[in-house]
C-alpha cells in the first residue's frame, strides 16, 4: 500500500513542471545567469526576465513595492535587477514557481501558507547566517557553499510539504494527524507513510524543473545529511537551519535531528547565533518577500 501511494505521489510530483508560471528553461538559465560562478551580465538576466511578460510583471511589482521608497518608477526588467541583486532575484523566481503553485492548494487541507512561508523565510536567513559564520574559520572557509545558495536552499526545504497537502490533501491529513498521535516529526510520520520525507519529494519537483544537484541534494537530505552523496555540508548546515527556525518560532513540533551535536561540531554559539537570525529575519528585505509570497 505504501508503494502504490508513493508511486502515485511521484508521478503527480513530476508532472508539476507543466504547472510553472514560466517555461522550465526560463527557470534553469536564470539559475545558471544567476550563480555565484555565472559571467552573465545584468542585461543577460534582464533580458531573460523580459523574454516572459508573466514574470516581469511580478518582479517589476516587487521593485516597485513600497518598501524600497525609490522617488521614480522602475520600468524595465534592467532597472529591477539593478535595484533587487542577482541573489535576491534568483531566490525571488524560485519562490514564485513554488508560490504559484501554491496557489492551486485548498483550503482544506488545513495547510497554513502564510506559517509555511515565515518557515521558509527563517530557514533561509538562518542558513545563510551559519554559512556566513562558519566562513569566518580558516579550516572550513574554502569548502563552504555559497551563503547565497543556502539561503535559496532555506527557502525550498519545505517544498515538498506544500506540494503534497495540494496534490493529495487527504493523505497530508493523515500523516499530520499521525505525526501528533505518535509525537513524532512531520518527517518521520512521512517516511512511515511514504516511505520518503518532504525533503524528498521537494527535490524531485526541483530536478523536474533542471535545477542543479546543488541545490536539490541539500534540499533531498535536510533531515538526513549524512545519506547526501556530494553536498554532506550543505546538507548539514539546512538541517541545522531548519531546526534552529522551528525553535526560535517557538513551535511546539519536535526536532529528531541532533542540532546541537550540530552546532557543537560547527563550534557555533547559540545564543549569539539566534539573535542575528532572529534580527535579520525583521529586515525590510525579508518582510517584503513575505508580503510577495504569503
Amino acid at each position: 500500500m505504501t508503494h502504490q501511494r508513493s508511486a502515485l505521489l511521484i508521478e503527480k510530483v513530476t508532472q508539476l513542471r507543466q504547472e510553472l508560471p514560466y517555461s522550465p528553461e526560463i527557470l534553469h538559465a536564470l539559475f545558471a545567469q544567476t550563480s555565484e560562478d555565472s559571467r552573465s551580465s545584468l542585461e543577460d538576466v534582464a533580458q531573460s526576465i523580459a523574454s516572459d511578460p508573466a514574470l516581469t510583471t511580478r518582479v517589476l511589482s516587487i521593485a516597485n513595492s513600497a518598501y524600497y521608497g525609490l522617488q521614480s518608477e522602475i520600468a524595465s526588467p534592467l532597472r529591477a535587477v539593478s535595484v533587487l541583486g542577482l541573489e535576491y532575484i534568483r531566490s525571488l523566481i524560485l519562490s514564485f514557481g513554488v508560490q504559484s503553485i501554491g496557489q492551486n492548494l485548498k483550503s482544506a487541507s488545513g495547510f497554513a501558507l502564510r506559517d509555511y512561508w515565515k518557515h521558509q523565510i527563517l530557514t533561509a536567513v538562518a542558513a545563510k547566517h551559519i554559512t556566513t559564520q562558519l566562513g569566518q574559520h580558516p579550516l572550513t572557509a574554502e569548502a563552504l557553499p555559497n551563503p547565497e545558495r543556502m539561503y535559496t536552499a532555506g527557502l525550498l526545504h519545505d517544498m515538498g510539504k506544500l506540494l503534497t497537502a495540494m496534490l493529495m490533501p487527504k493523505d497530508w491529513q493523515r500523516v499530520t494527524e499521525q505525526a501528533k498521535a505518535k509525537h513524532c516529526t512531520v518527517a518521520e510520520a512521512e517516511e512511515d507513510y511514504w516511505g520518503m520525507d518532504h525533503g524528498v519529494i521537494g527535490a524531485m519537483a526541483l530536478r523536474s524543473w533542471n535545477l542543479p544537484a546543488s541545490l536539490t541534494e541539500p534540499v533531498s537530505w535536510h533531515h538526513a545529511p549524512d545519506r547526501a552523496a556530494e553536498h554532506e555540508l550543505d546538507a548539514r548546515i539546512l538541517c541545522l537551519a531548519n531546526a534552529l527556525a522551528i525553535r526560535l518560532q517557538s513551535s511546539e513540533e519536535p526536532v529528531a535531528e541532533d542540532w546541537k551535536g550540530l552546532l557543537q561540531s560547527f563550534d557555533l554559539s547559540l545564543r549569539p547565533l539566534a539573535q542575528k537570525i532572529a534580527q535579520s529575519v525583521k529586515e525590510p528585505e525579508q518582510k517584503r518577500l513575505l508580503a510577495a509570497l504569503a
